[in-house]
């Protein structure tokens, strides 16, 4: 949503699309140095049976936390492993193919894949025919950016107050409501307005439905970004790393 309004603006202060990506490539350019500060990912590197690096990770990201270095190894549930049950790290190099390895693994890649799918579409058909809306293109996208980012500030209230609010729901309830806003448009769109003022009403609540759904959209790449972090282990994580 923030960025969103960010990119929104600058469009509006621009309005030639070779000025819009130098100046939105412009404002980037502070993030690069993170990247010469943040560390790669430690259990990363171990994947990759990098250890020495693995370290050196480790070192800088308590450095970056402000708490003193300990050098114990844990596995991937974060749990400290005695030295006696310390083990080889596994030097297997994963691809695409093992995330079909077994039954489970690829359900859940099937499943996740329908769900990236499902989503982006949505998005991109929201996106795509926004410019073909009625009223000033710029003041919807700022209003769509703004709700946009109020909606994110909603899961974390649902997520603190309350406790049943799992990935699920936060992936289906703003789909149903983002097919019940399109359903809405659709409708509105077949049903003839009878004069003038009719016609302005149903354009007018074509905006706001479609800016409703598209904030709901929005919540779903929430979850399907945490269900794909948390549904895979490590080690298929790092496919393409």
């Amino acid at each position: 949503g923030y960025a969103r309004l960010i990119f929104t603006l600058v469009c509006f202060l621009c309005g030639y699309w070779r000025s819009t990506a130098i100046v939105t490539s412009l404002l980037a350019l502070p993030v690069l140095p993170v990247i010469l500060v943040l560390p790669e990912s430690p259990k990363w590197y171990l994947t990759k049976n990098r250890v020495r690096e693995a370290r050196e990770a480790q070192k800088r990201v308590a450095w970056l936390s402000g708490v003193p270095y300990d050098i114990e190894e844990v596995d991937e549930q974060g749990e400290e492993k005695p030295e006696t049950e310390k083990k080889v790290q596994d030097t297997k190099i994963y691809t695409i193919r093992d995330l079909f390895a077994s039954r489970a693994i690829a359900q859940k890649t099937i499943v996740v894949g329908s769900l990236w799918f499902s989503t982006s579409l949505s998005s991109f058909g929201a996106d795509l025919n926004s410019g073909n809306l009625d009223g000033n293109f710029y003041m919807s996208q700022f209003v769509s950016a703004a709700a946009i980012a109020l909606s994110k500030i909603s899961i974390f209230l649902l997520d603190t107050y309350w406790p049943s609010f799992d990935r699920r729901r936060l992936h289906q309830l703003p789909q149903i409501v983002m097919i019940a806003c399109y359903t809405a448009i659709m409708v509105l769109m077949v049903t003839p307005s009878a004069d003038c003022a009719g016609q302005g009403s149903r354009n007018l609540a074509i905006i706001i439905i479609n800016i409703i759904g598209a904030s709901f959209i929005e919540l779903t790449w929430d979850a399907c970004y945490l269900v794909a972090a948390e549904i895979f282990p490590t080690r298929i994580r790092t496919i393409g790393g």
